[in-house]
């Protein structure tokens, strides 16, 4: 009768044998990992480090092409030797993201907006579509030059066409990325930053001469694309590097250490509860299939408990076609087997009974004729 908690208790201890297993393999692997999973995790911290510069770059790049277009554009559609300051102002009112307009033909000179202080001293042997360093006018606003050189029929350079470009829409590009991003010019010198204090403080400029980030830069403005560990301050640092396309500029990326160690401690604490995840999901696919080995055996159990009372009326109902179905027909045949001994042996007494009633009444005949002669005796005995 105490059967069925015991087998209760069989599934219960098939499903914590089978979670401490999993538990121990689960460990071993965990182990066995750790250290390689520690180091991809690292190498995908450098590798999303790089891949980030490599696409601030290509936006910076993107952002400054589409002005030179704009500035082609501009070169196509109007004759650069009859522009106008009117005409340039009125498309610097059309286009709110420029600063200033500037032109030079020859020695003269047109500025609408803010000006551009270098734009006399620019040969006209070096001139080509390119990007000056940022200018900070009067309002404490930043603007970096971009140029369009102007040619004649005969492909021969005679001035150049240029915007005064506001520098915010550049910088919170940059802030997205998360870090510092600094973008230098082949002089070492910052020309856009996520923190625009480095340009006004000239950082970068001390920067080309400490040793990684000295590298860094020199690596990206060679058309490198990297990443190097670093120490600044006392602060371990990951410095991601590549070059600007379709200028002379390199571009850093510089990321705080307990970022990159966050970003690897992420990744470790995910694969922690994956692991337990995995862990629960496992133990209860193991409770109900234990549920499936341990059920038969239950109604096995339950059905000999009624058969030990006398019922001999029990059949269990299980169609599993492995050892414990066979069981079952096994139990079902031998409990066929005693009904019908039950029932041969109750029809034996009954024959046996009636047997015997039949011997006492004969027997009682026999008492009865056995009288009548020995009273017939001795009358004939008594009559002598």
């Amino acid at each position: 009768m105490n059967n069925a908690p015991k087998l209760s208790s069989l599934r219960n201890r098939m499903t914590l044998t089978v979670i401490v297993l999993l538990t121990l393999a689960i460990i071993v692997v965990s182990i066995s990992l750790s250290t390689t999973a520690k180091n991809t995790l690292a190498g995908i911290v450098r590798e999303q480090a790089m891949t980030t510069a490599r696409e601030l770059a290509n936006r910076i790049a993107t952002e400054i092409s589409s002005y030179q277009r704009q500035l082609q554009t501009t070169l196509t559609l109007f004759d650069a030797d009859n522009l106008t300051s009117k005409e340039l102002e009125s498309f610097l009112a059309r286009n709110p993201q420029l600063a200033g307009v500037f032109l030079r033909l020859g020695d003269d000179e047109i500025h609408v907006g803010n000006p551009w202080p270098q734009l006399g001293s620019l040969s006209f042997d070096e001139i080509v579509s390119g990007v000056g360093n940022p200018v900070l006018d009067d309002k404490a606003n930043w603007q970096i030059p971009i140029w369009q050189p102007v040619k004649d029929q005969d492909d021969n350079v005679t001035g150049l066409l240029g915007f005064m470009v506001y520098l915010d829409p550049f910088t919170s590009r940059l802030q997205t990325a998360g870090g510092q991003v600094t973008i230098i010019n082949q002089d070492g010198e910052a020309v856009l930053s996520s923190e625009l204090r480095a340009i006004m403080q000239g950082d970068t400029r001390k920067g080309v001469t400490h040793g990684a980030i000295g590298e860094a830069i020199r690596a990206a403005l060679s058309g490198k694309t990297g990443v190097i560990p670093f120490a600044l301050d006392g602060n371990n640092c990951l410095l991601a590097y590549a070059p600007v396309a379709e200028t002379n500029w390199g571009l850093t990326h510089q990321i705080p250490y307990k970022e990159a160690a966050y970003a690897q401690k992420t990744g470790s604490s995910n694969l922690v509860i994956t692991a337990l995840v995995c862990l629960l999901v496992m133990g209860g696919v193991v409770y109900l299939y234990a549920g499936t080995l341990v059920n038969p055996i239950t109604k096995l159990s339950a059905a000999t408990s009624v058969l030990a009372k006398g019922q001999l009326d029990q059949q269990v109902e299980i169609t599993s076609r492995d050892e414990i179905g066979v069981l079952a027909e096994n139990f079902n045949a031998m409990v066929s087997s005693l009904r019908k001994l039950v029932g041969g042996m109750g029809r034996a007494a009954s024959e046996l009974l009636a047997a015997s009633k039949t011997l006492a009444f004969t027997a009682k005949e026999a008492g009865f004729v056995t009288e009548q002669v020995s009273a017939t005796i001795q009358e004939v005995a008594s009559g002598a």
